[in-house]
This record gives structure tokens, sequence and C-alpha cells, in this order.
């Protein structure tokens, strides 16, 4: 049979198997059905824009899903990174335009500032966390040492100490 004809979607395949210039091709692949940009339907259910939204949605999910049920606050941390790691992909998602035209570069520096925050946040909640941490093993003694520690200006032996004509 040659010509095209319809596939599944609707879409136009090449299956003409005349001996003609296949570019570049053998003739047993030049049988096999060629599909182009062009000839995707126009309602194809999976594009990029809604393969990165969906993920973004599955990931913002899981990521609330773990920040409510893991009690230990690394975990918690990194299930906040992963909720913003979501919403990442969901503001790339929206970026996208159209073929023909660029996306829009608002999304992509909102991304490209709520990475470097993130990166910032999660150093700061890793030092308080660690420190919080280290506060709980001592009992909270080390919190009351300050009041405990003592003067620098006294001597060895007890008396006052400063200046030496303030006696």
């Amino acid at each position: 049979m040659s010509g095209a004809g319809p596939n599944d979607d609707g879409a136009q395949a090449n299956t003409d198997s005349s001996p003609q210039d296949h570019g570049g091709r053998s003739q047993a692949m030049a049988r096999l059905p060629v599909f182009t940009a062009s000839s995707r339907s126009p309602h194809h259910p999976m594009t990029a824009q809604f393969l990165y939204g969906g993920a973004g949605m599955v990931l913002f999910v899981l990521g609330v899903w773990s920040f409510l049920v893991h009690e230990p606050l690394l975990r918690k941390l990194i299930a906040l990174n992963i909720m913003g790691g979501g919403v990442f992909h969901v503001l790339i998602a929206i970026a996208y335009r159209g073929d023909d035209t660029a996306p829009d570069p608002v999304p992509h520096a909102l991304v490209l500032t709520g990475i470097v925050v993130a990166v910032s946040a999660t150093a700061l909640a890793l030092a308080l966390g660690t420190r919080l941490d280290e506060l709980s093993r001592d009992g909270g003694k080390d919190a009351g040492a300050a009041a405990t520690r003592p003067d620098p200006a006294t001597r060895p032996d007890g008396s006052a100490g400063g200046l030496a004509g303030d006696a």
C-alpha cells in the first residue's frame, strides 16, 4: 500500500515503500511511520508542560505528607525542600507559552531566586537544628553556663580586679 494514512491519534504517517530517497534511512526503516512535530495531534494529552506541572504537584503533596507524618527536625526540613522543588516545577510549567514563543522569563527568575533562598534557609535551619540538638543533649546546662562563668575582671585569689591604679 502506498501513500499516507491516518494512525490512532489522527496524525499522518509516511508509509511509502517506493525506492525513493528516505533521508538516509534503510528501505526497511523507511516502511515505519515517520511522525513530525507538525503531524502530532494538537490534543495530545502528555506534553512537557503537563509532565512538569504534574510532577511538581506530586512532589508538593509528598512533601506535605512527609512534613506532617515525620517527627525528626531533619526529615521535616527535607520535606520542606521537596515541597519547594514541587513549587519550582509548577512555576517552570507555568512559564511555557507554546512552541512558537519564548517562555515567560518571570517564573524562571522566581525559580532561580527561590533556589538561592532555599539553600540559604536550609543552611540556617541546619545550623539552628544542630545547636538545638546540642542543647537538648546537654540537658539545658549550656544555657545557664554564662551566669556561672567567672568574671574576667576578678583575680584568681577572688579579690576584685581592674586597673592598677584602682586600689
